[in-house]
């Protein structure tokens, strides 16, 4: 089954979806086909899926953070009120900040990153899929906000600007590339300000000025799209497992500008939603047609395990102790072939359950872990042999 992750945008919010990442890159988690990201989602997503933990963490906190970055009163001259040229060089050119942005080409068919910019006339969104050569000129174009980086990132006869314009939230997107799996990581908290991060500093900006029409059409198209994202959300279509990742309270930080406690708060906060999430979706790594392959283990953190070890335990003694119980029938007693399979379903069952940060080895005994893989059919070996779900 085919999954994808969607990554919203949020400027320097996007150090929440920092710290999901960073859980799910430490449990060693990414079975996504797809990866769908806008402005900060997308430079999120970027290091996610070039195996970078940390980095959008450091990125965020420190070069967003930078006193030239973000600069208000440049809106009064010829340059950017944001410093995206300058941001991404140093992604190139400073050996702290260097993105491995080579293993681009190593994806292949069987890993897409998708970025979503808006064609600043039309207010279409284009979905641009990077490689080696044009990741930079993408990523930057994904993240133009409006009128606060020039006039937008050129793009053949046309110039591109934020995709939180035209599709703040590509959910859809990714529905209709296939996914019928779809993770969302959102920057915003249930109930709080459709709005969007950008979008609410230029409706600010409108208030203490004349409100350009060309600034009301960027916001109301964004207005719009979101609305659409949400009431699909709502009502997704039936064959779609849908799993959003959401703040439960408004975060502390800003799109620009925030304290540098608010973004370590809220790179905390994302971590241990991450965590938690992955009691709901870790069984996605393991798709039907390769559940009876060797697999590495995977640690999945101390609370997402606790919620159904219990459960995965009994379950996997139960698998053992009757294939244990068939497989010594022949040559021992009854009474001795029951208790030599109650001893291992035992073992197992301790092993399971001992082992809350996140994988089961199989260590009953060589021997008879060994005769079990061999002879359970393969929904049972899952069992005995994956990491817990």
């Amino acid at each position: 089954m085919k999954t994808a992750i969607v990554a919203e945008g949020g400027g320097q919010r996007g150090i929440y979806t920092a710290g999901v990442f960073d859980a799910f890159m430490q449990a060693s988690f990414n079975p996504f086909s797809d990866g769908i990201g806008v402005s900060a989602g997308a430079q999120n997503l970027l290091s996610y899926f070039l195996e970078q933990p940390d980095y959008a963490r450091r990125a965020i906190a420190e070069l967003t953070a930078a006193p030239d970055f973000f600069v208000p009163y440049r809106w009064f001259g010829a340059r950017s009120v944001i410093d995206l040229d300058g941001y991404f060089d140093r992604t190139i050119n400073d050996p702290d900040y260097l993105l491995p942005y080579q293993r681009l080409s190593e994806f292949g068919s069987q890993r897409r990153l998708v970025f979503v910019a808006t064609d600043r006339e039309s207010l279409e969104a284009v979905y641009l899929e990077p490689d080696a050569g044009t990741v930079l000129a993408w990523a930057k174009a994904s993240s133009a906000v409006p009128f606060l980086y020039r006039s937008g990132v050129p793009f053949g006869d046309r110039f591109l600007v934020d995709g939180g314009v035209a599709d703040p939230l590509p959910i859809r997107r990714a529905y209709e590339r296939g996914a019928r799996r779809i993770v969302v990581v959102r920057t915003t908290a249930a109930g709080g300000d459709v709005a969007g991060g950008w979008s609410q500093r230029l409706s600010r900006m409108g208030e203490s000025r004349a409100f350009p029409e060309s600034v009301r059409r960027l916001l109301e198209c964004h207005e719009r799209a979101y609305a659409e994202a949400e009431a699909f959300l709502a009502a997704p279509p039936e064959d779609l497992e849908l799993v959003q990742i959401r703040p439960r309270e408004p975060l502390d930080s800003q799109p620009f500008g925030s304290r540098s406690e608010a973004l370590v708060a809220d790179h905390r906060v994302g971590i241990e939603d991450g965590e938690r999430a992955l009691a709901r979706i870790a069984h996605w790594t393991l798709p039907v047609d390769q559940a009876a392959l060797p697999l590495e283990p995977a640690a999945v953190p101390l609370d997402a395990v606790s919620l159904m070890v219990g459960e995965v335990a009994e379950e996997v003694a139960e698998e053992v102790a009757e294939e244990v119980a068939v497989m010594v029938a022949g040559d021992v007693p009854g009474q001795v072939a029951g208790q030599v399979a109650g001893q291992v379903a035992g073992q197992v069952a301790g092993q399971v359950a001992g082992q809350v940060t996140g994988q089961v080895t199989g260590s009953v005994t060589g021997d008879v872990v060994g005769s079990v893989e061999r002879r359970v059919p393969s929904r049972r070996r899952r069992a005995v042999a994956m990491p817990i779900p």
